[in-house]
């Protein structure tokens, strides 16, 4: 095995946090909750693994998609009943699935 320090070091960094870990801790990072020596680390392990930078990626993805949906929901349940009825109907005559 390769006995420099830097070489060391870098394996040394690696160990401190694995996969499993970095989904452990994803919340925490993604609201900023993280020690800045966790931080380090974490980012460190982003760096060095594409699989958890994907996966990140598609977290932060999935929440924002997420926070999306919920704010159409609020905008659904405000509007007046009657608007939504008039919508839906338009769209059932649009594409003709209108019984009537």
């Amino acid at each position: 095995l390769h006995a420099c320090s830097a070489c060391q070091g870098f394996l040394r960094r690696c160990n401190e946090l694995d996969c499993k870990d970095l989904v452990a801790f994803l919340d925490d990072y993604v609201e900023d909750r993280l020690s800045p020596e966790r931080r380090e680390i974490f980012e460190f392990h982003l760096g060095v693994c594409p699989d958890c930078t994907l996966y990140l990626a598609q977290y932060r993805r999935a929440m924002h998609l997420a926070s999306e949906t919920r704010r159409a929901e609020e905008v659904l349940e405000a509007a007046p009943p009657e608007l939504l009825q008039a919508i839906f109907a338009a769209s059932r005559k649009e594409s003709g699935s209108d019984p009537r």
